[in-house]
């Protein structure tokens, strides 16, 4: 499994009990006759506006999930049907990314509108971990072994 997948899985794993997670799911790029309604032709599926949806104690996020070995991300890396679904969503509920940087294991979350902020301003085509451990959140996570757990109850209280 590519550790994105990973990611993303720990993450889910990690959310408490008391929270709903819903992981939008995943279409393929293109859809064959045989799984199209009523047998219709193959057409092209929309990808996601984002990779999850999460309820806690009154507050909604909507999240995408980015990793990278590295230590930056390329402003590039959201789709442009992510950054518009992100920025609608922003303007009802919590909407943002949370950007796990493997090497140093940490995780942050970063709102859309300062990713946008960040981006409009950049003179640069990426977003180092320096700038996002200044204008981000820091979901605090232990690695067991070779998988984490992240305290997304932590996170998510800081929002109440």
């Amino acid at each position: 499994m590519n550790p994105g997948k990973l990611f993303e899985q720990d993450f889910q794993d990690s959310v408490p009990p008391e929270a709903y997670v819903y992981r939008l799911k995943d279409c393929p790029g293109w859809v064959s006759a045989c799984t199209c309604p009523s047998g219709a032709s193959p057409r092209f599926v929309p990808s996601n506006d984002y990779d999850y949806a999460l309820f806690w104690r009154g507050n909604f996020w909507a999240l995408e999930l980015k990793s990278t070995k590295g230590v930056s991300f390329r402003y590039d890396v959201l789709r442009d049907n992510q950054r518009a679904g992100l920025l609608k969503a922003s303007k009802i509920v919590n909407a943002g990314l949370l950007l796990n940087f493997r090497t140093a294991g940490e995780t942050w979350y970063m709102s859309i509108g300062m990713w946008e902020r960040l981006e409009a301003n950049a003179t640069k085509k990426s977003i180092n971990i320096k700038e996002v451990r200044q204008y981000g959140y820091q979901m605090h996570g232990k690695v067991k072994v070779t998988r984490w757990t992240w305290d997304v109850r932590a996170w998510m209280g800081y929002w109440e």
